[in-house]
């Protein structure tokens, strides 16, 4: 009996420290699961509400080309989420931990980084044996017989040490795309300066991050290629140092929905004390009245970190349309083993900056109408234990409410990977206090020493009925010599409606030659409730 009432005691202790924490939220708030691996399943998810459609459009492109972990790319995802921590590994020293990025350093980088497991379709480890003077991607996907394919390509170029361009293109059949082009000079002791499009963090979303999506299609692609349509800054940044302790940022910004001018400046006193703050002035179409939006914003913060405690504050205001002070307020403590977090967000009432990310994401969430903001405010918080490398359990919470609505959500999740493979999720979503929706999912996946793997899904769903789906996959990977491997696999989905898929399907990987290999993955519904017929994807690398 007293070993029983001991764990309840510490269960009880466990809970509290989730409720009663101040911690930074570096959790991605937008995504729970991990992201599909290719557009049939995501199909699957976005036709049973388990997958959002803007995001699955935002982040395919990295699917497709993933963004390189050991050059550095992971700054691209602040393009795409507005609640990532400003410390992503990015940089040459922190990521040299982990070379030469065999699988145990991947693993380790996953356990030191493990809110991008959700990413980790979009993510690669690759590194080639030598540094390449350019490299090249294309992609080509079919997704049935009368459908049009779709073709993407990546590229990049570093002449020398100091200058590097990098491009991602999207090119459909009427029309062609760019997601990112850029051109980085950095000059020793006298600065860098990006031009193009490029990912910078501002007032954490409160005024700016978020850029309508703006691409024509009524020319051919032989007349619209050259056309930057990508929904990120696009114009010049430059950075140049202020004494030894600071730096100041110019940033110029120009798309045919806004144009925005602003300058940054950081300071270090102190190891454990940072301040930064900046002016912009903005231009843009409101998306309902399309008339002009003008704006000058001011905003101001400061960041102490001490030990195994970091803590942030920033605010701002906007002069011509003055409404209150937004700001967001965080606070993270943590080690290896226990991480603990809060981050605290206010929006005004009356707030509507056009390019405000946060304002509109929580307006999504709370169905506002974005003409009368009556006043949104947020509260996040999360707890994990990672007790071993191979293990941790992950609680999340977070409620998000204004004067007449409000939603809050409950996550928790147990992984572990030993003897095998598994993940168990329970989700609580509540919307305008009348709605309730449950979600449990049990993600398994056992390999043995051959590379045979049997993987399960299991997902059940409590909305206002009852609904499962299994979700099983059966590979074995075969390896034809050093330069080919072949990994046929099967797929069954059941569920609780007569709607059932079953699928066949084989993937590979093919090394030509020396730095430039390809892969394949071919998709045959026998059984299906998809529109598709069957899916087809080929990708070809470079290097030079």
């Amino acid at each position: 009996m007293a070993g029983v009432s001991m764990c309840k005691v510490v269960h009880v202790l466990l809970w509290v420290i989730v409720l009663t924490s101040l911690t930074f939220a570096i959790q991605l708030d937008d995504i729970s699961d991990e992201l599909p691996s290719d557009d049939r399943q995501a199909q699957l998810d976005i036709a049973e509400g388990l997958l959002d459609t803007s995001l699955w459009n935002a982040v395919k492109i990295y699917v497709d080309h993933p963004l390189s972990v050991p050059k550095g790319e992971l700054s691209q995802l602040y393009e795409v989420f507005s609640n990532l921590p400003q410390d992503l590994p990015v940089s040459t020293v922190v990521l040299s931990k982990y070379y030469p990025w065999k699988k145990k350093n991947v693993d380790q980088f996953f356990n030191d980084f493990s809110y991008l497991i959700v990413l980790k379709s979009m993510l690669s480890f690759s590194v080639d044996k030598e540094s390449a003077y350019a490299t090249l991607g294309v992609n080509s996907k079919l997704n049935g017989l009368l459908a049009a394919p779709t073709q993407s390509i990546v590229f990049t170029c570093t002449p020398n040490t100091m200058m590097k361009g990098s491009g991602r293109v999207e090119i459909f059949d009427t029309y062609a795309r760019w997601r990112r082009r850029q051109i980085s000079l950095s000059i020793p002791r006298s600065g860098t300066v990006l031009l193009g499009n490029f990912s910078y963090s501002v007032n954490s979303g409160l005024f700016y991050g978020y850029f309508k999506e703006s691409f024509k299609t009524e020319e051919p692609v032989s007349k619209n290629w050259l056309f930057g349509g990508a929904a990120t800054w696009n114009g010049l940044c430059l950075t140049v140092p202020v004494q030894k302790k600071s730096t100041l940022q110019t940033v110029i910004h120009a798309r045919e929905t806004e144009k925005i001018i602003g300058l940054k400046l950081h300071t270090t006193p102190t190891e454990t004390l940072r301040f930064f703050g900046g002016c912009f002035a903005a231009n843009s179409h409101r998306h309902i009245e399309q008339k002009n939006d003008t704006s000058m914003t001011v905003h101001a913060g400061a960041t102490v970190t001490k030990k195994i405690i970091k803590a942030q504050v920033e605010g701002g205001v906007d002069i011509l349309q003055y409404s209150g002070i937004p700001f967001v307020a965080s606070l993270h403590i943590g080690n290896s083993t226990i991480r603990q977090s809060l981050l605290v967000t206010r929006i005004p009432r009356g707030f509507r900056t056009s390019q405000s990310k946060l304002f509109h994401t929580f307006s999504n969430k709370l169905s506002e109408d974005r003409q009368n903001t009556p006043g949104m405010t947020n509260i996040s918080f999360s707890f994990l234990h990672k007790p071993i490398a191979k293990r941790h359990q992950l609680v999340k919470a977070s409620y998000l409410y204004s004067k007449q609505r409000a939603v809050y959500t409950i996550f928790m999740k147990v992984a572990d990977y030993v003897p095998f493979d598994y993940t168990l999720s329970y989700r609580l979503n509540s919307s305008f206090y009348h709605s309730l929706h449950h979600r449990i999912r049990l993600r398994s996946k056992i390999v043995s020493k051959p590379k045979y793997s049997i993987g399960l899904h299991l997902l059940t769903d409590i909305k206002e009925y009852r609904y499962w789906r299994i979700l099983s996959e059966l590979n074995n990977t075969i390896s034809i010599g050093p330069a080919i491997e072949i990994a046929p696999f099967i797929q069954l989905l059941s569920h609780s409606t007569p709607n059932n898929d079953f699928a066949l399907g084989v993937q590979g990987r093919l090394t030509f030659f020396y730095k430039t290999y390809g892969s394949f993955k071919w998709t045959l519904p026998i059984i299906s409730h998809c529109k598709e017929s069957f899916s087809f994807q080929a990708r070809v690398n470079f290097c030079i």
